[in-house]
């Protein structure tokens, strides 16, 4: 334990107002600086997502009667979520955090102290700290935020008729999203249907005939965030907008690229001359 630890011990056992050591404890932080010398652990939240962070004693002891912290390292008041003896103490709690955090009481009687936030915003990314005073334990969350994006590989493509072409979006993933959560629906021109997979699985039914046949999709790609969608046997009435639609439960969005697709040029030789005819 480190020795800003310790002094930040004594205040906490030896102060009677838990409002002042509070006040205290957060001005000897900013003074010293946090220790990070615990494990960070970092996790990825989407705009809007409800988050957990994650804070836990390595042994299960109820700490439901002693005073918890949560803090931003870089934000003055710094506390977002302050337990004292049954009650949350919101007296120096930062202002865009309230209504947001809370805590288990039943997982506090087990030494967890995740902290749930909910409606995650772009500000609230940063680092977090939790601190327990007895046993001493710190620990910090680097909490990255997002927004869910579509997006393509290419925004136009140029191929002659009776050539293949593979079309190409990308879209925000989150860790261990099964392709049974994704809605997807390609369209050409917003009207005829290129592709579609709902709850994971394709529907070749709905795909419209100018295209049956014709389009091969790589379902692995879709676990890495990624739509690919061969278009083989090219033809000039192909060319057009290809727009992808995507739906994945805690995002939704779409983009689209241009195809043009020219018909092949035909040379013509006379025999006598060997002359080109155009």
């Amino acid at each position: 334990m480190s020795n800003a630890l310790q002094g930040i011990s004594l205040i906490v056992i030896h102060t009677p107002s838990t409002s002042s050591a509070a006040v205290l404890l957060l001005t000897l932080l900013l003074c010293r600086g946090y220790s990070q010398e615990a494990p960070t652990k970092q996790i990825v939240a989407l705009l809007g997502d409800d988050v957990v962070l994650p804070c836990s004693l390595e042994r299960p002891v109820d700490v439901s009667q002693l005073q918890l912290e949560w803090a931003r390292t870089d934000l003055t008041p710094g506390f977002i979520y302050v337990w004292d003896k049954n009650k949350e103490n919101v007296d120096d709690k930062q202002p865009s955090y309230v209504g947001r955090t809370s805590l288990s009481f039943d997982k506090l009687n087990h030494g967890d102290v995740s902290l749930t936030l909910s409606k995650v915003q772009l500000s609230d990314k940063g680092l977090y700290r939790c601190f327990i005073p007895e046993p001493p334990q710190e620990s910090f969350v680097d909490l990255v935020v997002g927004s869910f994006v579509v997006d393509v590989t290419q925004s136009s493509y140029q191929a002659e008729e009776n050539h293949d072409i593979t079309l190409e979006w990308t879209f925000t993933t989150k860790p261990d999203t099964p392709i049974s959560a994704l809605r997807i629906l390609c369209s050409l021109n917003n009207d005829l249907t290129l592709y579609y997979l709902l709850d994971g699985v394709e529907f070749s039914e709905v795909q419209d005939e100018e295209f049956s046949g014709r389009v091969q999709s790589d379902k692995d790609a879709l676990r890495e965030g990624r739509i690919r969608l061969q278009l083989s046997r090219l033809r000039t009435e192909d060319s057009g907008l290809y727009l992808c639609e995507v739906d994945t439960g805690y995002g939704r969005g779409s983009n689209s690229c241009r195809v043009t697709v020219s018909g092949k040029t035909i040379h013509l030789y006379t025999c006598d001359h060997c002359e080109l005819l155009k």
